[in-house]
């Protein structure tokens, strides 16, 4: 019976979408400076980075909810702390990522005639922030020479960072391994991959170790604008060919944008980004990349812009795309999209009639939302969060009768999940039944007999680890057919 209620309580999560978003004020400040970093511990709980500015000093704070739901902190990850910042602050100054419980936060700093990029890091969840250690740093030019930055924790002391530099118009790449901080590698060549001010964000993501970045990137075709939101691969070592992302660019002058990138997210083959048309600073735009190149270069939605620093985040979950961003009312939206075209969603976080920017996004293994922005109301600058129980994704079911129900337990799962069934019209028996396992490309992957309850591992028909993402187990007997999602997590 226990079981029963548990699988009925998991069939009842993933019906129909989530409801109604709570939305909380982490810290209120007398002035920010650039960036709001999110991520995620083991427990499912946040960890929200901000920059605070007092007087001529810098703070990059910390904190965490609790297992009771309160927020714990702020804590500083000297990165920087109480240092001189007059006349300038951290440009675009937070990245923030963690893998197993280990967090490393970047941040981009100037004052005077000095420049940094410093790293901070902590192993645990409550645990005590390193001493700030310089990753690079410049003398003698303009303060404000590292203008923007991403990371991506691969695994404890293994951080791939990329960043700009604002002196030289180029889009960096640095990795950290157990050994320290590698040397510098340029995605692209110097002067051509811009970092023109501080108006912009890269993105970088790992498939496996490899990393990908997608940034505004110099274009030597006459024909288009200068600079175009471009995407590259590490390939054997190498930086690939740049793939421009879409058509719609800018001349240096006209500001900037920022580009969010999410691989593979429907586990098809297909990467999707969305960024900032410059040309607009208004709108937020999407598209998807194959091998053929990225095509879509859509507006989010007719109507639906972006204005501000940093103000949309893409990813991937459970076979879908999910994007958050600031609409041209300065709203704080949320989508989701099963294909290229319209979201089959759109639901508004937070209204905020002074809008949000800098906004970060991200799913937890068991399916809630977790966005961290930063925002003005009422003349005060405040860092805030917003959370959903569940993306609500959907199951699929194509039932004229039902002569036989499953229940799956536990969805998602990681090492094994338990196939449970039980007959409901007496004219039937296990026999006449087949289940089966398909891929998210409909691809048949496993293939079970109904003579006793089944143990799925995530493995395939030659007891191969399948790779993560979405599976539908479907059962059928005759022309019944029942259709049931399933996540396979690692």
């Amino acid at each position: 019976m226990k079981k029963l209620l548990i699988c009925v309580a998991i069939l009842l999560m993933v019906k129909g979408l989530a409801g109604a978003w709570a939305v909380e004020t982490v810290a209120t400040l007398s002035d920010t400076c650039r960036g709001v970093g999110l991520a995620l511990d083991s427990n499912n709980r946040p960890h929200i980075v901000y920059a605070e500015r007092r007087t001529d000093s810098a703070y990059v704070q910390e904190k965490y909810k609790d297992a009771v739901g309160t927020w714990q902190g702020p804590y500083s990850t000297d990165c920087p702390h109480s240092e001189n910042m007059t006349p300038y602050g951290p440009w675009n100054c937070v990245s923030f990522d963690a893998k197993n419980d280990t967090f490393w936060v970047i941040t981009l700093f100037g004052y005077d005639y000095y420049s940094y990029l410093y790293a901070s890091y902590k192993d645990g969840i409550s645990g005590a922030w390193s001493s700030k250690a310089a990753v690079r740093s410049h003398y003698g030019t303009w303060p404000a020479r590292f203008t923007a930055c991403d990371i991506v924790v691969e695994s404890g002391r293994v951080v791939h960072l990329v960043y700009s530099d604002f002196n030289d118009t180029t889009i960096y790449y640095k990795k950290r391994t157990a050994g320290g901080w590698g040397s510098d590698e340029q995605v692209g060549t110097t002067g051509m991959d811009y970092a023109f001010w501080y108006y912009y964000r890269h993105s970088i993501a790992l498939e496996g170790t490899t990393p990908h970045v997608a940034g505004y990137f110099y274009n030597d075709d006459p024909t288009y604008y200068d600079i175009l939101p471009s995407y590259r691969n590490k390939v054997g070592g190498y930086w690939g060919t740049r793939i421009r992302m879409s058509n719609w660019g800018f001349w240096p002058n006209k500001g900037g944008g920022y580009v969010s990138l999410a691989l593979n997210p429907m586990n098809n083959g297909y990467d999707w980004a969305c960024w900032g048309n410059p040309e607009n600073t208004r709108v937020v735009r999407y598209g998807q990349r194959s091998a053929s190149g990225w095509t879509g270069n859509s507006p989010v939605t007719p109507g639906d812009m972006g204005s501000g620093d940093f103000c949309a985040d893409i990813v991937g979950y459970a076979g879908m795309v999910w994007l958050a961003y600031r609409d041209n009312s300065g709203d704080l939206k949320f989508a989701k999209y099963d294909v290229m075209g319209s979201p089959t969603t759109t639901q508004t976080v937070d209204a905020i009639p002074t809008g949000v920017s800098y906004v970060c996004l991200k799913i937890a293994p068991n399916g809630s939302i977790h966005i961290a922005y930063s925002a003005i109301e009422s003349g005060s600058y405040k860092i805030k969060y917003a959370y959903n129980s569940s993306v609500g994704v959907e199951e699929e079911t194509d039932i004229k009768h039902q002569p036989m129900d499953i229940c799956i337990h536990p969805n998602p799962f990681r090492e094994k999940t338990e196939i449970r069934w039980k007959i409901l019209d007496g004219r039937y028996n296990s026999k006449d039944f087949n289940l089966k396992v398909f891929n998210a490309n409909g691809q048949l992957v496993k293939s079970f007999n109904l003579t006793s309850q089944v143990v799925w591992y995530g493995n395939d028909a030659a007891s191969e680890k399948l790779a993560p993402g979405v599976y539908f187990v479907q059962l059928t007997a005759g022309d019944y057919k029942q259709v049931k999602k399933i996540i396979l997590l690692r």
